[in-house]
């Protein structure tokens, strides 16, 4: 990590923090202190367990409870597209335009490999309710469907 006074180009200004994420932070250092009675020290957990009687992380199935969660939030308010969700999802990652080229050739893969994934999930849930409906009506009318018509 750089020290606050250095300047990292890649991610920016070290004081350039959206409003929103400040916001989230100082919700989290109340909710610390409320539950620890002191401030979060370096080594402290952001994301901590709020069952444990010491700051300790959250575990691995519930941090990625909480991931998934917030791609669902993101969607449901417009933020994300479900693909961008599908792909955060599977990979741990979320990737902006601002961010894309900080990942490692594996990490961009993977990234590309999710949105080819729901790309072509996505295509094949739109085609099977058609084919459902088509095979409901042909029940419906006593015709079946056994290759010809």
């Amino acid at each position: 990590m750089t020290e606050s006074n250095e300047r990292n180009p890649q991610l920016g200004e070290p004081d350039a923090i959206p409003p929103e994420i400040e916001q989230t932070l100082a919700e989290l250092f109340c909710r610390f202190r409320e539950k620890f009675g002191c401030d979060p020290r370096t080594n402290d957990p952001v994301f901590f367990d709020p069952h444990a009687d010491e700051p300790a992380p959250l575990s691995e199935e519930a941090l990625n409870q909480m991931w998934e969660r917030l791609a669902d939030v993101m969607v449901c308010q417009g933020e994300m597209t479900a693909e961008t969700a599908y792909a955060m999802k599977k990979t741990g990652l979320l990737v902006t335009e601002q961010t894309e080229h900080l990942l490692s050739k594996a990490q961009g893969d993977a990234w590309r490999s999710a949105l080819e994934d729901f790309r072509g999930t996505t295509r094949n849930k739109l085609r099977m309710p058609a084919v459902r409906l088509k095979n409901e009506a042909r029940a419906k009318s006593g015709r079946r469907n056994h290759g010809s018509r």
